[in-house]
């Protein structure tokens, strides 16, 4: 196709190693802000003002709390404060939203000094005892939004309804087949709060010693371990992933002090993902015109973009990579804003313009999120949760300081490492996301460098029914990689096509999809 050997190009061989790259433009720098937030308009966070407020009370209020063995805690009490080294764990244990299973929520405490708490729901598996469940710990992407919005609309064990008061059952939750957990990361991100960590090296780390922690205390759920996300968790897994298999070999030497957990890491999962955003222009050009979201004349001039874009973003990968600190808004190399401001106006703002949803071609406008708001913002649950802070959807503080950092760094690396150590990884995307969508997803996995390389470029896409009797979508797999076309989902698989979901998670976890590849 077209697109394709476009982005097959070798691109001109120029360097910034001539002349220094410049730092913070105020000018470019506020246009990229914009643009960026623009970009983000579907995390829509008014609140429902002008409407009625949530009120839990009565009967309402019953079905939600019910018998809650933490409703007799005063807010900002708990029923247990678990010591780990300096860290501390801040545990409730609710039973809103699914009652027929055992629940844990409340705070890591990373750093104290910078009053650094990351929020977590945990829920127990439905099928099989929980001792014998995988676990998952699911990140939400942004970077900045709230995983808690991924369990109430996508994948947890209850779905919130339009009126902002009544949870229903969700059948689809994940952890119908596994134990899960949901962490609202980084720092200040949902209900998490405190100072955030401006560099992925840190988020990771304090990913990383949030699973030490919990593990420690609980370790009957350190067992089968897996992580899954979407959108910019397409950055965050592969790196933690790339963690626990660094520390579990130096446990494995016996270079580990002090003393760890070894995490029993099985696989990770990404939906959506933005891993080598570099690379993705002449799939996002594609993508643009199969849709049918803008006319040929739009396309050629996508098209005609495709290569200096690409270098602008593979100038600031190699700028970013030579860095000894992390960058903002407002140091960011000029390399970096002009990447972004043409990644931008040549290949988002032409489909933006149309008025369509970039995370969900079928739909236009944005998504709104003022039930989730009311609801999490309500006393009663918060108090029930042992949140210490009103939420919102997205940290855009977050999301601006770790965007100019990270956006154009390439994660393949990580992912070789975890697929040459045996991991199992999958790749799955809705087919009418634009964003992240699947033919910038198919063209990484094809990208990567690893030892089933050549067998898996030469797999073909084949139909995919994930031991339903329905097709799901198409799959290309070998040995223990995985890429999945989710049809008719856009950027939230689990939220568009919640029953196909659980089923490709199902076959993920227990290792079925990969029996006969």
């Amino acid at each position: 196709m077209q697109s394709n050997s476009l982005g097959r190009q070798l691109l001109p061989e120029t360097s910034d190693q001539s002349k220094p790259s410049r730092l913070f433009s105020p000018g470019r720098a506020l246009v990229v802000c914009i643009l960026i937030i623009a970009a983000l308009g579907f995390w829509s966070i008014r609140s429902s003002s002008g409407h009625r407020s949530t009120r839990l009370q009565g009967e309402s209020l019953e079905s939600l709390v019910g018998m809650n063995s933490t409703s007799s805690l005063a807010a900002g009490e708990y029923s247990a404060r678990l010591n780990y080294g300096t860290s501390r764990l801040l545990i409730r244990e609710p039973t809103i939203c699914d009652s027929s299973v055992k629940q844990r929520s409340g705070y890591f405490v990373v750093n104290a000094t910078k009053n650094r708490k990351y929020f977590f729901w945990f829920f127990e598996s439905r099928r099989l005892p929980p001792a014998e469940s995988p676990t998952t710990l699911w990140l939400s992407g942004g970077p900045g939004a709230s995983s808690i919005l991924g369990l109430l609309m996508e994948n947890g064990p209850c779905r919130l309804l339009s009126d902002g008061i009544t949870t229903e059952y969700n059948p689809y939750g994940w952890n119908e087949v596994s134990n899960m957990i949901w962490l609202d990361q980084p720092a200040g991100t949902g209900y998490s709060m405190g100072k955030h960590e401006h560099s992925l090296t840190g988020v990771r780390d304090d990913l990383y010693n949030f699973l030490q922690a919990f593990f420690h205390h609980f370790p009957e759920y350190n067992r089968n371990f897996h992580l899954a996300g979407e959108s910019f968790a397409g950055h965050y897994i592969p790196v933690i992933a790339d963690k626990i298999l660094q520390e579990n070999k130096r446990m494995d030497q016996g270079a580990s002090s002090p003393p760890k957990q070894r995490i029993d890491f099985r696989g990770m999962a990404i939906g959506n993902g933005d891993t080598d955003n570099p690379h993705s222009a002449p799939y996002m050009a594609e993508m643009a015109m199969v849709s049918g979201a803008v006319n040929r004349s739009t396309y050629q001039q996508m098209l005609a973009s495709v290569p200096s874009t690409t270098e602008l973003m593979l100038r600031c990968t190699e700028i970013l990579g030579k860095l000894k600190q992390p960058v903002s808004l407002f140091t960011a190399p000029e390399t970096c804003l002009d990447a972004n401001l043409e990644y931008m106006m040549n290949f988002l703002a032409p489909v933006e313009a149309t008025g369509r949803n970039i995370y969900d071609l079928r739909l236009n406008g944005t998504y709104n999120f003022s039930r989730y708001i009311n609801f999490l913002n309500n006393a009663t649950i918060m108090k029930t949760l042992g949140a210490g802070k009103k939420w919102k959807p997205i940290n855009y503080r977050v999301t601006l300081d770790l965007y100019f950092d990270d956006t154009y760094r390439i994660y393949n690396p990580e992912v070789e490492r975890v697929l040459e150590a045996g991991v199992k990884v999958l790749i799955y995307a809705g087919d009418k996301d634009y964003l992240c969508n699947w033919l910038v997803n198919d063209a990484w996995t094809k990208r990567l460098q690893w030892s089933g390389a050549q067998q898996f470029v030469h797999k073909p896409l084949e139909l995919y029914q994930a031991g339903t009797k329905e097709v799901v979508g198409e799959m290309r797999r070998t040995q223990n990689l995985a890429f999945v076309r989710v049809y008719n989902a856009g950027h939230l698989v689990p939220h568009d096509q919640p029953k196909n979901s659980l089923a490709i998670i199902e076959q993920f976890l227990s290792g079925n999809m990969f029996a006969s590849a």
